[in-house]
């Protein structure tokens, strides 16, 4: 059998926050002597994207960005030496960084957090290594006040148009628990002659890939339910509807990484006739965790402040 570990974790911790610590205990056996360089037990916290692009001449080329949140080491056996049989016992505590992004995972990008065990082994390639992964959630800073107004002009193209169309909406939160809904009040003033076909709000999901020079990927989704439509208004007149965009318990915003964001926008479309082309506007929330602690603000604006140099 060899070596046997396991890295055990409080089963109350079903998810760690930045500046939270991460205690438990490795545990590992031997059933004959084994000599060892030395061991080591690291708290990792990585950030990793990977994706290819074809060119025109049906070339492709790869892109990669990578990025180190934490890493704290603890020596179990700094030198060599060998370890008889038995069953050892190490208590650990690490602490996490209190601005740090949350963890992720599709098929481009990898945010991961992981308590790792390495045995050195005399011999080229003949470490061992054992992890465990951790789930960690970042805390998010906010992007607008709340509530907020915004809005558009648009002024159809034609020459029976008698004035513009005018769309004003509130919003009554711009930073959201995932599962929270998102309540809208839209009004339109219609001066311009043209009907309005319709009022379409929804909640789009954008993700960037960045890699270590710069280069991006963007992908953008539609949150599936979140797609409402109310059907028009006459040519001139003054409409205000109340919608509730949802949003779901699996959606959370990533901040404070290099490799990727993931943002999430309310877009409300106004839709005219053609030949006339529709209108949109577009507002960031947050969703997730947003913590109230001044002194965890001012560390995102260090660390702000540090990415920029």
């Amino acid at each position: 059998m060899g070596l046997q570990c396991q890295i055990l974790l409080p089963p109350k911790e079903e998810v760690y926050r930045g500046g939270d610590f991460v205690e438990g205990t490795l545990k590992y056996s031997l059933d004959e002597p084994m000599l060892f360089n030395s061991i080591f037990l690291f708290l990792s916290g990585r950030g990793e994207c990977y994706w290819t692009e074809s060119d025109d001449d049906n070339s492709s080329k790869s892109y990669r960005g990578t990025e180190e949140y934490v890493s704290e080491k603890m020596t179990i056996q700094a030198l060599k030496g060998t370890v008889e049989p038995s069953v050892y016992e190490y208590q650990f505590k690490f602490q996490l960084p209190k601005v740090l992004p949350t963890s992720f995972h599709d098929t481009i990008c990898t945010i991961s957090y992981k308590v790792v065990a390495e045995f050195h082994i005399p011999g080229i390639f003949k470490s061992k290594v054992f992890d465990t992964e951790i789930p960690v959630y970042g805390p998010l800073k906010r992007v607008h006040p709340q509530p907020l107004i915004f809005g558009l002009t648009k002024t159809p193209f034609s020459l029976t148009s008698k004035g513009p169309v005018d769309l004003k909406v509130e919003i009554d939160k711009t930073y959201l628990t995932p599962g929270e809904k998102i309540t809208l009040k839209c009004t339109t003033t219609n001066n311009s002659g043209v009907p309005v076909t319709g009022i379409i709000t929804r909640l789009v999901n954008k993700t960037t890939y960045i890699s270590d020079f710069g280069h991006k990927r963007i992908r953008t989704d539609n949150v599936d339910g979140s797609v409402w439509e109310w059907v028009g208004t006459d040519k001139n007149s003054v409409n205000t509807v109340i919608c509730d965009v949802p949003t779901q318990p699996n959606l959370f915003t990533i901040q404070h990484t290099k490799v990727m964001t993931r943002d999430y926008l309310v877009t409300v479309t106004v839709k005219l006739p053609f030949p006339h082309v529709n209108a949109s506007v577009e507002l960031p929330v947050v969703i997730g965790e947003i913590s109230p602690d001044s002194g965890l603000d001012m560390a995102m604006e260090e660390k702000e402040k540090d990415e920029l140099v």
